[in-house]
């Protein structure tokens, strides 16, 4: 037996992320003959012993293990043919076990999208009064029961038998788009809470779970603290002695995000629930050190108290500079925390939805298109035409391109203007020009009103500019005049070079 222990493979040897890791070991695997036996009983057994353990570790698992040995999609085949699936047979095993993986975690029901046959093919687990009254209104199976029943209107009005229904449904991920909270929350409640004692908290994780959230679950688990119910049972405080604030925060997003509400506040998000009951102390939330310090001097030692605040207002009072502001808004957005009076508009430009302090009387810009609208206007005075490139050889026996910028003074005034860059970047490679071709040289001088001047480089003696300009290359020309300086970029389109309004200097 000591010679076996010796010579087995440990599940160290497979260099598993640090999440499919302890999902293994918190389930007793130690070794990799270990995860064989599991992966042999199949996903029903794995996820009864495997607590935790999403889509993206259950495929990490399988390629490590067929690098081992096992078969992997010997493994897929089987299950696939365990759930009758055999019509996805003709599937690559990679899409196989995306639609393996895909049925065993089906989120929620869309009776447009999904498939009856997905679901039970009966109702006898129903209770025998709804059951009853089910039968005498000839419905037998779940496909009759969802084609007699296709909005909440045609739910049974009595109401012990409505609500049993609604979550007998719900069990099977199928929800009315119109029975909210407002028009039902007597039933919607109740639903909750039925959710919530069989919700176990090891669902909330997810593939963009992080660290803090994770290591908030295993500690809960680890005090036994399974499901959604008993979190719901604990008060802030208690948490507070098991978890850090922002555990707490996170976990509680978390929850937001799967749709529970807290009891005593059934009208409400746990979003405005942690505003209303925890105290976000600002050296857990913010991450300057210098901006925490700035706000406790200026008596707002937690986020609540902060919240409680416009932009405008913390401008205004000098509580905090632009910069420090900026940072406070993204520190509080990875928890669904903003500012008073903070909304998201739509921008008029880009149509990107973008975070800012509430205003109706103005046009929306982002911050992006603020500054591509003063670009705008500042290049206005003048105009560049590009023409080219124009391939060919040249005297020197040298082969290349040549590239034309035409500059237009559009004021009513003489300009003197410098050209201090002329660069191609291809490939995001930049391209120095080699030489003005002749008759086009122009690096300072004045262009008259209305009336424009013509400038041509040659791109040549290189084996590299033998390659041809494609979509996507750009130039940037950088000029100057006696009162500001501005950059134009253009970009190649269709073999043409377009200018681009968008871009950001």
């Amino acid at each position: 037996m000591s010679e076996e222990k010796s010579t087995a493979r440990l599940i160290e040897e497979m260099e598993l992320s640090v999440r499919a890791y302890n999902c293994l070991k918190r389930a007793g695997v130690q070794t990799v003959e270990d995860l064989f036996s599991l992966l042999d009983k199949g996903l029903s057994e794995i996820s009864k012993s495997v607590r935790n353990l999403g889509r993206m570790s259950l495929e990490e698992i399988l390629i490590k293990a067929n690098g081992l040995g096992y078969n992997s999609a010997q493994f897929i085949k089987r299950e696939i043919k365990a759930q009758g699936l055999t019509e996805y047979y003709t599937l690559s095993s990679e899409e196989l076990f995306k639609r393996l993986i895909e049925r065993r975690n089906l989120p929620s029901f869309d009776k447009e999208k999904s498939h009856v046959g997905n679901f039970l093919s009966d109702i006898e687990n129903l209770p025998q009064p709804l059951l009853r009254f089910l039968n005498k209104d000839g419905i037998f199976t779940m496909e009759e029961l969802l084609e007699r029943y296709k909005s909440l209107t045609d739910i049974p009005k009595q109401r012990r038998l409505r609500r049993e229904l609604l979550i007998f449904l719900d069990k099977e991920g199928i929800r009315f788009p119109e029975c909210t909270k407002e028009e039902y929350p007597d039933i919607n409640v109740f639903i909750s809470k039925e959710r919530a004692k069989s919700f176990h908290i090891g669902n909330l994780e997810s593939e963009e779970t992080d660290d803090e959230l994770s290591e908030a679950i295993d500690i809960l688990l680890q005090n036994d603290y399974k499901y959604v119910a008993s979190i719901f049972a604990l008060s802030v405080e208690d948490m507070k002695k098991m978890l850090s604030t922002r555990q707490i925060v996170k976990l509680f997003m978390a929850l937001d995000n799967n749709g529970f509400a807290v009891y005593s506040y059934p009208f409400i998000s746990l979003s405005e629930y942690i505003k209303c009951e925890i105290v976000l102390p600002v050296e857990e939330f913010i991450s300057s050190k210098v901006t925490c310090s700035n706000l406790i001097k200026r008596h707002l030692p937690n986020v609540n108290m902060l919240m409680k605040h416009t932009r405008s207002e913390l401008i205004k009072h000098k509580i905090v500079g632009e910069m420090a502001l900026n940072g406070i808004i993204e520190d509080l957005k990875q928890f669904n925390l903003y500012l008073k009076d903070d909304v998201y508009y739509e921008c008029s430009r880009c149509k990107v939805e973008y975070l800012t302090e509430k205003n109706t009387n103005i046009v929306h810009h982002c911050d992006l298109c603020k500054d591509k609208i003063k670009r705008i206007k500042k290049i206005k005075d003048f105009s560049i035409d590009i023409s080219g490139p124009d391939y060919g050889s040249y005297t020197d026996g040298t082969k290349g391109f040549t590239l034309f910028a035409t500059i237009k003074n559009n004021t009513n005034q003489l300009e003197e203007i410098t050209l201090q860059e002329f660069l191609v970047f291809h490939k995001r490679r930049q391209w120095a020009a080699r030489m003005y071709l002749n008759g086009y040289k122009f690096e300072k001088g004045y262009i008259m009103p209305q009336s424009s001047l013509t400038v041509a480089k040659i791109w040549s003696g290189y084996e590299w500019i033998l390659e041809k300009l494609v979509d996507g290359d750009y130039i940037s020309i950088y000029l100057r005049t006696k009162e500001y300086s501005c950059s134009y970029r253009f970009v190649m389109r269709d073999s043409k070079f377009v200018i681009d309004d968008y871009f950001k200097h």
